[in-house]
């Protein structure tokens, strides 16, 4: 009886490969301070701003999506804004803190 050789082989390589490629064609998101000034000021006079009305504002002020975000993490990561959920929106919900 002739038995095939079998190969043990991770059925989930070919997601790897992918992977390692697409981390590395990511380049990083260089932001202007004056977006980021821009975005904090707009929050520090609201106080408090729901995920949509930001977006909204950001789009009526020409601001990328990309930066947008990006600006919001590294508030967010300074410890200058908060984000939450709010059940009265149903929305994210950006808070200035301070800085």
């Amino acid at each position: 009886m002739n038995r095939k050789k079998y190969i043990e082989k991770d059925i989930t390589s070919f997601f790897k490969s992918y992977r390692e490629i697409s981390k590395s064609s990511k380049k990083p998101i260089r932001v202007d301070e004056n977006i980021i000034s821009k975005i904090k000021d707009f929050l520090r006079e609201r106080g408090e701003v729901t995920k949509t009305e930001l977006y909204k504002w950001s789009k009526k002020n020409q601001i990328l999506p990309s930066y947008l975000y990006y600006s919001i993490n590294q508030l967010i990561e300074s410890n200058i804004i908060k984000k939450y959920f709010d059940s009265r929106y149903e929305d994210i919900v950006y808070k200035y803190v301070s800085e």
